[in-house]
């Protein structure tokens, strides 16, 4: 008996462990069976869900929970998950309706097991909130989107360009100014040819991992326009 309950012990410190980072995480976990399409979920995933029953978390059940328009790209997922000839994995975010009206953001994690003959037997998995980050994102998006449309209402000429002096963001009139395309191509095809060695040498020398002050105005070559512009350079 005692060689027995040593492996039983050991079982149930594991499961022990795993349920102790789970909640450290605040991550709920599942197992659902696609053949009887049951849903097996913790106390913690039924709630991040909105649900009360382990039912509501079926392939049947899920949709309903689901935002709109998160609800094809999830099936499709996992439609991808129970495919043998894949990985088995399944990545999914999804919003899920709180009472009050509000949106839950979820990140779904799992992964299928396989049978000999490829049939998906189970997928175990976790489920955790997602809400901060996503709200974080978006409004990171928001702030890049207006600052974007300063600069493009700017009448100064803002741009960037990547340590090798490759430009990685400009604006439209980018290429009123310079007559050249506004991504990939070097800064160095805006510059006046007398301009270019002392600004190169300057690029050269600069430490890209802080903040410099703008380089004096340049002249930009001559355009369709046959007119020469002054160019401020500030290094991203």
């Amino acid at each position: 008996m005692t060689g027995r309950k040593e492996p039983e012990e050991a079982l149930r410190e594991s499961e022990a462990r795993l349920r102790l980072a789970l909640d450290a995480a605040q991550m709920g976990s599942f197992v659902w069976g696609p053949g009887e399409d049951c849903a097996q979920p913790d106390a913690r995933t039924l709630a991040l869900f909105g649900a009360t029953r382990p039912e509501e978390l079926s392939l049947r059940g899920v949709p309903d929970l689901l935002h709109p328009a998160d609800r094809e790209p999830h099936a499709a997922l996992i439609e991808r998950a129970l495919n043998p000839a894949g990985d088995g994995a399944l990545r999914s975010e999804v919003r899920v309706a709180l009472p009050d009206g509000t949106w839950r953001w979820l990140a779904i994690a799992g992964q299928t097991r396989f049978d000999a003959k490829g049939h998906a037997v189970s997928m175990a998995g976790t489920v955790r909130d997602i809400t901060s980050r996503k709200a974080a994102e978006e409004a990171l998006r928001e702030s890049e989107e207006h600052l974007r449309h300063t600069v493009e209402l700017n009448p100064q000429l803002a741009w960037t360009a990547t340590p090798d002096g490759l430009l990685d963001y400009s604006p439209e009139r980018w290429r009123d100014w310079t007559g050249g395309e506004g991504i990939g191509e070097g800064w160095s095809n805006a510059v006046h040819p007398d301009d270019l060695p002392g600004m190169a040498a300057y690029w050269a020398h600069l430490d890209l991992r802080h903040d410099v002050p703008v380089i004096g105005s340049q002249e930009l070559p001559q355009h369709k326009e046959s007119k020469e512009r002054g160019l401020g350079v500030v290094p991203s």
